[in-house]
């Protein structure tokens, strides 16, 4: 009748019982009407389980069994046609300078597993990428474990970094050594402190893998520290120290690029 939701309620509540002699019969109309749903996941999920049973019947497991393997075709293509089709439009939106189709499919494909594109080792150092961009296809490149040198660029600085060597973003001793500096706040105003910890993680998301020189993360730590009060405050002072006005418009800079692909 085409009431998938009733018909799977029913089955829920007749699975409950496995020791009812007609159990592994629901089971089979419930993988049926997983399989006609497209559920394939839940459908191989659900046989594994089943199958974990040393009492489970000989020709209620070769049927099962049928089910995963067709499930697991099907799932399979299904899989490939989609990565062939994000790589398609990544490939289109990169052209189209369209950053935020990147940003869904460069995510989407992460998601998936797939072999990072060879349009990466190009776009991560091309100066009209989006930094943002380029710190996700990083990430992905690192998801990987891609051992393969690669130059990045941003923000008139290229270096070279070798993903599955590099320390990932939650690893970087940068960031606690700046939090560190900053850790009197916590105490004192926590809503404060909470607004920092939030530029700095923004600011370090957007420039990563580059990262800041260890004799800088003073001036790092007190620039967030004065963009949080002048946030908070809605007013600001006056600053005469050169790298300290430097690294509070980088921090501006990083903020306002966060925000134009992943506004919170």
């Amino acid at each position: 009748l085409g009431q998938f939701e009733e018909a799977n309620a029913l089955c829920q509540q007749a699975m409950k019982d496995k020791s009812q002699e007609a159990y592994y019969h629901y089971v089979h109309i419930y993988l049926t009407l997983l399989l006609q749903t497209n559920r394939y996941e839940e459908l191989m999920q659900r046989v594994q389980e089943e199958l974990k049973d040393p009492y489970i019947p000989e020709v209620v497991k070769v049927q099962f069994q049928q089910l995963y393997e067709w499930s697991k075709q099907i799932h399979v293509g299904l899989k490939e046609e989609k990565i062939y089709q994000h790589r398609k439009d990544l490939r289109l939106a990169v052209r189209e300078n369209n950053v935020q189709n990147q940003w869904y499919l460069i995510n989407s494909l992460r998601q998936l597993h797939t072999k990072p594109l060879e349009d990466i080792y190009q776009w991560i150092k091309d100066p009209s990428i989006h930094p943002v961009i380029k710190t996700t296809l990083f990430q992905w490149l690192q998801d990987e474990q891609i051992s393969r040198t690669v130059t990045v660029s941003k923000f008139g600085h290229t270096k070279r970094f070798i993903p599955i060597k590099t320390p990932s973003l939650q690893e970087i001793p940068q960031r606690n050594k700046i939090l560190l500096h900053i850790s009197d706040i916590e105490q004192k105003n926590p809503s404060l402190y909470d607004m920092i910890k939030r530029l700095l993680e923004r600011y370090l998301f957007v420039t990563y893998p580059l990262l800041p020189n260890d004799e800088d993360l003073s001036f790092i730590a007190e620039a967030i520290r004065f963009l949080g009060h002048t946030y908070m405050n809605g007013q600001s002072s006056e600053v005469s120290e050169d790298k300290l006005l430097f690294y509070i418009n980088e921090i501006e800079t990083c903020e306002k690029l966060y925000l134009s692909i992943l506004d919170e």
